[in-house]
Formats: structure tokens, sequence, C-alpha cells
């Protein structure tokens, strides 16, 4: 566990909370929640630092996987990795227990606002103004970002358009969004494709590039056609948060705990 005695990593901790399906991981500093993930049972961990916390607390396995079966955290009980205790990480895992147990659906703990780019931001902010237990599609939450623009701007709505068409340049050109191939832009303009459609797409570029996953639901955004989409933790997953918060879905107490 030498990752855990580096000086960089003496100021910032991990928060692990049980969701049943998966594990959430919570990762902050003395200010900020810096980012969160869903980690399935049963898989391998990449990153030192987060491996060194997971088997700190018991919940790593002797194949190296994530697992349950030695913490035999309930849902939505946490565990604090590291020594020094940061009021950002406890207070994120104990919402997060709160959400999962059926007693919240918002989150108040400080995210970290130097995280993606400017255009990453207001898609962020979007996706945390759709309500829990609904869903909005690329479109509906690309319009509420020109809404957004509108009022940061304080401009008319010809003034608005225009800074929002060089944020999504701004994000095409730096990568946030992947074109279909090398021409896909150009095409796009020859072929007169609707400008709601092209912020739809970038708006699912920034949505794939969320880090903080729960905090800023991009699991509630879904196609135009109310098909699931996209999820940087996988479909699957996105499908049993909606269950969760849409159908009252409960996750299994049991699930992994074997693995």
């Amino acid at each position: 566990m030498v990752s855990l005695l580096r000086p960089e990593n003496a100021l910032s901790n991990y928060g692990f909370v049980n969701f049943g399906w998966f594990l959430v991981a919570v990762y902050g500093d003395e200010q900020w929640i810096k980012g969160s993930d869903l980690i399935p049972f049963g898989s391998g961990v990449a990153d030192a630092f987060l491996f060194d916390c997971l088997a700190s607390k018991e919940l790593i396995d002797e194949e190296g996987k994530v697992t349950n079966a030695f913490a035999q955290l309930k849902i939505g009980e946490f565990l604090l990795s590291g020594q020094v205790r940061l009021r950002p990480v406890e207070q994120a895992c104990r919402e997060l227990s709160g959400y999962i147990k059926g007693e919240r659906t918002r989150f108040e703990v400080p995210l970290d606002p130097t995280r993606g780019t400017e255009f990453q931001q207001k898609v962020w902010r979007a996706l945390r103004q759709i309500p829990y237990g609904q869903v909005q599609s690329y479109e509906e939450v690309a319009n509420r970002v020109l809404y957004y623009s509108e009022l940061d701007q304080g401009a008319d709505d010809e003034s608005a358009a225009t800074e929002w068409e060089q944020s999504v340049a701004a994000a095409i050109a730096s990568g946030t969004r992947e074109p279909e191939d090398q021409s896909d832009a150009a095409d796009a303009a020859n072929d007169n494709v609707s400008a709601a459609h092209l912020y739809a797409r970038a708006v699912g570029a920034a949505c794939g590039a969320n880090p903080f996953l729960l905090f800023v639901p991009c699991h509630r955004v879904l196609s135009k056609d109310g098909k699931l989409t996209g999820f940087s933790s996988g479909i699957e997953n996105k499908g049993h948060l909606l269950d969760f918060e849409i159908m009252g879905a409960q996750p299994d107490c049991n699930i992994h705990r074997d693995q």
C-alpha cells in the first residue's frame, strides 16, 4: 500500500458506499469532491491509490477484485479510507447513503469547480436541474444549456446563440465530441443537419466526460426515442439507477457477496 504514503495523497482520500449493484467510490480533499465512480463488484482496479484504499478497507479479494465479502457493508453503508477525516468526502458518503435509503433526492456536497471545460460545466449544471425520478433527452438538455447561456451573458437571443455555437465548436475542436469520421462536421453543415441535433451530440459527449457520477445525474438523460444510450459505467447500471429512481426497484443486498 505504498501509494497511501505518498505526499500527494496525504490530504485526499476515498469513501466507499455500497449500492448493491455496485460500489460507489467518492474521491475528494479538504475542499471539494473531485470525482465519483461506480465500480462493479468482481471487477479489477487499475489506479494504484484507489486499489490501496479499497484494500485498506477489505474491499479487495485475493484475486485483486472488488468485493464486499469481507467488509460486509449493508446497502447504504459506507467506509472512509485514509488517516485524515475530510469533511467533503464524509458529507458525500452520508448524502449518498440517504439517497440509497430513499431519504434524499438532491445532493449538496461541493464539487470541484475546476473540473471540465467551460462547455462541459454548462452541461453538468443543466444535468443537476433534472429532477429525481425524471428523464430528459439530449436535445432538452441542450435547450437548457442555451437558456443558461442567455442568463450568464445577460444578452439577447442572437448573442446567446452565438456564444453557444462557439462553445460547441470549441468542444468539438478540443475532442469532447468524437466525430463519426474525419469529415463529419463538414458533412453535417453541408447536409443542413439541424443545430439541435449537433448540440445534442455535443451534450452527449459532455455527459460521457462527467466525473461526478450520481452527483451530476447524467444517467437521467436518454436518446430522443427514449432508449438507454452511453453511460461511462455501463448501460446496465444506467438502467439500474433509473429503475431505482422511477420504479422504486431495490438492489439485492446479497449481490456479489461471494465474489
